[in-house]
C-alpha cells in the first residue's frame, strides 16, 4: 500500500494490484507491505487511512504549511483500532469489490483509448509546442495581417505544421471549431461571502470522469453562472508548466445533488459548454476525449500565451481547436463505452 507523505489529509492511497506490481513510487510516498497481520490486514488499513478517523491523525501530524507533509515514522505512530471480526470481514469484502471494479475500469478504459487511436490515426496530429527539429531553424512565412487577425505575434503560434493539419482534417471529413456549437469560459471563483461554497479545481479531474470526491469546500459566495454543469467539458487551462496546459479534460455527465447549482469552479478550469444548436447526436464523451488526443491536445497547446506559465484563453480555443465528426453509428458505439467506464468507475 502507498500513502502520500503529502498533504495526506487528501487521502490519495492505493492497493497496489498486478497492474502497479512492479513500479517505482517517487520519495512523496511511504510504502506499507502486508504482514499478514490477521488483525489488521491491508484492506481495513486502507479503509481506515482513507477514513476521517485516520485522516485526522495525519492531520495532527502534518509538518509545515504551504507543504504540510508528513514522515514514514509520522505514519507508523498513528492509531489503528481493531474491531470485531464481522466488521473486518464487511471492510474486507466491500474494499475488495472495488478493488475487482477497478480492474473492470482499467480494461474498459484500455478498450476505449484503442478505439479512438485507431480512429484518429489517419489523420495524425500538429507538432507538440514542446517537440521540433533543435538542429536547425523551423520558419513559417506569414503576412502581418495574419498578425493582426489572431492578435498575437509568438512565432510557434504559427508553424506551418498547425495550418497544414487543420486543412488535411477539414478536407478529410466533417468537422467543426468549437466556436461552432459551444460556448467557452472560464471559471469565476468565488465572491466575498461567508457561505460554504463546494469549490471545483483542477484536483478533480481524472481524465476518465470528474472525481467529485475531490471536490473543495471553501468560504465565500456564488457569483452568478458560475457553477458546473452536466454537459459541460471541464480542461485544465492553465498550469506553472505549458507541459500540463489541457492534459487534463474531462465530460460532466451528471453533477450530485447535494452540489448541483451551489458550485463553483476555480480560474484555472475552462468550461465547454454547448449550446443549443449543438447536435443531440455529437457526445461530449467524444469531445473530451479528441481533447485529451495528441490531435487535440496539441492544438489546445499551440494556443498557449505565456512561457515559464502557460495559458491558454477562450477566444484562441474557440477559433483555433478543429474536431472531427464521425459517423454516427461510430459516436453512439463511443458514447455507451464511455458511459459503462465512468458507470465502473463511479
Amino acid at each position: 500500500m502507498l500513502v502520500s507523505n503529502v498533504r495526506p489529509t487528501r487521502g490519495a492511497i492505493i492497493l497496489v494490484n498486478n497492474r502497479g506490481a512492479g513500479a517505482f513510487a517517487s520519495s512523496g510516498f511511504s510504502l506499507l507491505r502486508d504482514k499478514s497481520l490477521t488483525e489488521a490486514p491491508q484492506s481495513y488499513l486502507f479503509a481506515f487511512l482513507k477514513s476521517s478517523f485516520g485522516r485526522t491523525q495525519l492531520k495532527r501530524r502534518c509538518r509545515g504549511s504551504m507543504y504540510p507533509a508528513v514522515t514514514f515514522n509520522d505514519l507508523l505512530d498513528v492509531w489503528v483500532p481493531k474491531p470485531p471480526q464481522n466488521v473486518l470481514k464487511a471492510v474486507h469484502n466491500a474494499v475488495s469489490r472495488g478493488v475487482s471494479l477497478q480492474a473492470q475500469f482499467f480494461q474498459l478504459i484500455e478498450e476505449q483509448a484503442l478505439v479512438l487511436e485507431g480512429y484518429l490515426k489517419q489523420f495524425g496530429h500538429p507538432p507538440s509546442p514542446l517537440d521540433g527539429d533543435l538542429t536547425k531553424a523551423n520558419w513559417t512565412e506569414i503576412l502581418k495581417g495574419d498578425m493582426n487577425s489572431a492578435e498575437r505575434c509568438d512565432a510557434e503560434f504559427f508553424r506551418h505544421e498547425y495550418q497544414a493539419f487543420d486543412a488535411q482534417l477539414e478536407s478529410a471529413v466533417s468537422t467543426f471549431v468549437l466556436d461552432d456549437y459551444y460556448d467557452l469560459s472560464p471559471g469565476r471563483g468565488l465572491g466575498n461571502g461567508d457561505d460554504t461554497i463546494p469549490f471545483v479545481k483542477q484536483a478533480v479531474l481524472t481524465n476518465a470522469g470528474v472525481n467529485w470526491s475531490a471536490v473543495s469546500y471553501e468560504q465565500g459566495a456564488l457569483k452568478s453562472d458560475g457553477n458546473v454543469r452536466p454537459g459541460d467539458i471541464l480542461v485544465a487551462c492553465t498550469a506553472h508548466e505549458i507541459y500540463y496546459v489541457g492534459r487534463k479534460v474531462d465530460f460532466v455527465r451528471e453533477v450530485p445533488e447535494e452540489i448541483a447549482g451551489t458550485n463553483s469552479a476555480v480560474a484555472d478550469l475552462m468550461v465547454i459548454r454547448p449550446r443549443p444548436e449543438k447536435p443531440e447526436s455529437l457526445h461530449g464523451s467524444f469531445v473530451a476525449a479528441f481533447l485529451r488526443a495528441p490531435s487535440g491536445l496539441h492544438q489546445v497547446q499551440r494556443c498557449i500565451r505565456g512561457l515559464r506559465g502557460g495559458h491558454v484563453y477562450k477566444n484562441d480555443l474557440s477559433k483555433y481547436v478543429r474536431v472531427p465528426l464521425p459517423k454516427q453509428s461510430w459516436l453512439d458505439a463511443f458514447e455507451d463505452r464511455a458511459a459503462a467506464f465512468e458507470s465502473v468507475r463511479a
